[in-house]
């Protein structure tokens, strides 16, 4: 297939209302939490693959957390090699 190439270790942006302790996520390596003025906390992750991001939103989801927001940061990725 043509196209696109997929892309590996990607960095996303997640924005979360309210402010998480940073230990409630203290299990995940590559996890930065900022807590932002206006109530948000933003959580910035570096994921060496696609399971990485689904298992913090997963665990954000456990938490009973709103998510504002998900974007990718695209200067983060990396081409996938054959």
């Amino acid at each position: 297939m043509n196209g696109p190439r997929p892309h590996t270790n990607c960095g996303y942006e997640i924005r979360i209302k309210g402010h998480l302790n940073p230990r409630r996520l203290s299990w995940f390596e590559a996890v930065t939490v900022v807590h932002l003025p206006e109530g948000v906390t933003l959580l910035t992750i570096r994921e060496k693959d696609q399971a990485d991001l689904h298992a913090l939103l997963n665990a954000l989801n456990d938490l009973g957390v709103m998510i504002v927001s998900l974007n990718l940061i695209s200067e983060l990725c990396e081409p996938e090699h054959d």
